[in-house]
């Protein structure tokens, strides 16, 4: 029976009652019931008009944060009338991998990654109200905040207003937890230990990095005349390569993983981590990189700036929809004569048709292999720089990752 019937019902009960004990003369209970007759009537209309101008809002105060943040949740309610609304109940679904600091106010829906946020809020007229919580995420990943509903009750009980999908559904990306990376420098020699020559082989004179003090040995043909007389010294230009080293990150899962193992998804996530690292420490160096990985993913993202790769990483799955050889193939073509190569494996021996691959590879450019897990140096790739990760330590105990 819905709220108009109920109504119905009741004031007519209660207008029979009045009628009765007015024509018998009953004072008293014609005014109890005459006075039930007018509050019942009030706590209706009330109740029909309770919503009516107010608004709520959600907000989170970042939409990305790195793992481990603590991030404000706030709810907002404006009411612009003049009728207050009295103990309206707030009900917002979570996911169930955030830990809000007030525990007591999420109750847990069972069988379901879902739980509801409850709260309970008067609002006077003309009233502005907010509330905040705070919360961190327990790992990486994308969450998904809502719908959310209101609910408000008069004095009775009779006449119980909702309102469902008040609340916009909200995301928060949660990136992976970076950690120092130990040895790290290893990755920039070469197989038997010489450290990269630096410098450029071939620049290009139309595009200009800027200007720099002249050097013996410089050609005069370089010499920037008019940044020479703003800085009262003899300047030269200083020239961008023709082409820039990238450095192709290739994540793979074995194609036979056992992803829903605990093992192997730990495995799993120390190696996002360990490239969520990677990622860190090459943008912070200014070098440019792409990211290739045969995981699923819940959304695409593709982009070399290191804010989106680590976006990318963080909404990667546990398991994989391409082989690895696909993926490794694939990053083949697209490879320029400067690139270098870091392929990260979770754990397990890598096929032949892997290091097939990885051999072709190794004879046109610099490849790292990183194994993640206890396995031994893979044989057959004498042009291949190998190092290993500590796989069996939990990811979130991590501290730092030390390559060897």
């Amino acid at each position: 029976m819905n709220n108009t019937a109920q109504a119905g019902l009741f004031a007519g009960i209660f207008a029979v009652l009045t009628a009765v004990a007015a024509l018998k003369e009953a004072y008293t209970a014609f005014v109890i019931a005459l006075l039930a007759l007018v509050g019942l009537s009030i706590a209706y209309l009330w109740q029909s008009r309770v919503f009516r101008r107010l608004t709520i809002e959600r907000s989170l105060s970042q939409t990305t944060v790195p793992w481990g943040r603590t991030v404000e949740y706030r709810l907002q309610v404006v009411n612009r009338k003049f009728l207050p609304v009295f103990g309206m109940e707030i009900r917002d679904e979570v996911p169930t991998g955030v830990e809000f600091a007030e525990k007591d106010r999420v109750v847990k829906v069972r069988g379901l990654p879902r739980s509801i946020l409850r709260d309970t809020m008067t609002v006077m007229w003309y009233e502005r109200r907010t509330r905040r919580y705070l919360f961190t995420a327990e790992r990486r990943g994308l969450y998904e905040f809502g719908p959310g509903s209101l609910t408000s009750r008069d004095p009775f009980g009779l006449f119980p207003q909702e309102a469902a999908d008040v609340l916009e559904p909200a995301k928060l990306v949660v990136l992976p937890r970076v950690v120092p990376l130990i040895g790290a420098e290893a990755l920039d020699t070469a197989l038997f230990g010489t450290r990269q020559r630096e410098g450029w082989i071939f620049t290009d004179p139309l595009h200009k990095a800027g200007t720099r003090p002249y050097q013996r040995g410089d050609s005069a043909r370089k010499i920037n005349w008019k940044a020479s007389a703003r800085h009262l010294q003899l300047q030269v230009d200083v020239e961008k390569p023709a082409f820039d080293e990238e450095i192709e990150l290739i994540l793979l899962q074995p194609d036979r993983a056992r992803w829903w193992e605990q093992q192997a998804a730990n495995r799993l996530e120390l190696a996002i981590m360990l490239a969520a690292s990677l990622v860190n420490r090459y943008g912070s160096l200014g070098q440019k990189f792409r990211l290739h990985t045969n995981l699923a993913s819940s959304r695409s993202v593709s982009s070399r700036v290191p804010a989106n790769t680590m976006v990318q990483l963080a909404l990667l799955q546990n398991f994989s929809l391409r082989g690895g050889e696909t993926v490794l193939c694939k990053a083949a073509r697209g490879l320029r004569t400067a690139s270098s190569i870091v392929v990260i494996i979770a754990g397990e021996e890598i096929p032949e048709s892997w290091t097939a691959v990885l051999r072709r590879l190794s004879q046109k450019h610099r490849v790292i292999l990183i194994h993640v897990g206890g396995i031994k140096p893979q044989p057959g790739l004498p042009g291949v720089r190998q190092f290993q990760v500590d796989g069996e330590v939990k990811w979130d105990e991590t501290a730092q990752f030390e390559l060897h």
